[in-house]
Parts: structure tokens; sequence; C-alpha cells
């Protein structure tokens, strides 16, 4: 089904596009683009107003009030994300207060004490 979709995809130049190019081609899936943009707000309006689909990261699919989300199967394999710093190094409060928001929010595993 996926591969008979007019697409809206975010441009090459994103790794979340790479993530769903390698996924259409371990399917054997020649996606149908219709249009590609360097902004997901812009998919999302695209898809909004016309006839097209897209493949966006789930926690940003869920937000869209309006809009249906499908699974896709088999799904995209997971990825995962780390924050780094020099350990040591100065942290401004911004900084301090992103590392715990984000900790704290998902749940995440800290390999160090440093938060």
């Amino acid at each position: 089904m996926l591969e008979h979709e007019g697409l809206a995809l975010l441009s090459k130049d994103f790794a979340t596009r790479s993530h769903i190019d390698l996924y259409f081609q371990r399917q054997g899936i020649t996606p149908r683009i219709a249009i590609e943009a360097n902004s997901i707000s812009t998919i999302v309006e695209i898809v909004r107003r016309g006839r097209l689909a897209t493949l966006l990261p789930d926690v940003i699919a869920y937000e869209q009030a309006g809009l249906n989300s499908i699974a896709i199967q088999p799904p995209l394999p997971q990825r995962n994300a780390v924050l780094l710093w020099l350990s040591g190094a100065y942290r401004s409060a911004a900084s301090q207060a992103f590392a715990n928001l984000i900790t704290h929010r998902f749940d995440v595993h800290q390999e160090s004490d440093n938060f």
C-alpha cells in the first residue's frame, strides 16, 4: 500500500530522510515522491492541505490534530539519541535545565552522574 501513495518527504539532507530511504530500500519499495521540503512544518501543511502522505517520527505525527496516523508494517527500526557534552566543561543554567528536562520527561538512562 505504501508504494502506491504519493509522498511528501523531507529533503535528503535530513537524517530522518536517510532513515526512511533505507527502510524503502530494505522493503523493496520504490517510493512515489511527489514533493520534498526542508521543514517538518511544511511537510505537515502539505499533507494537511492535499492528497499526499508522509512518513515522520511518531512523536511529531501524534501532535498533529486533524491528521490520521497509521503505523507502517514492518515498522521502521527504532533510533536512539544521545546528549553529549565535554566532561567537566562549563554548562549554562539553560543547558543544565534542558538536560534535566530531557532526562526526566523521557525517563532516559544516564551514563554519567554529571547531570
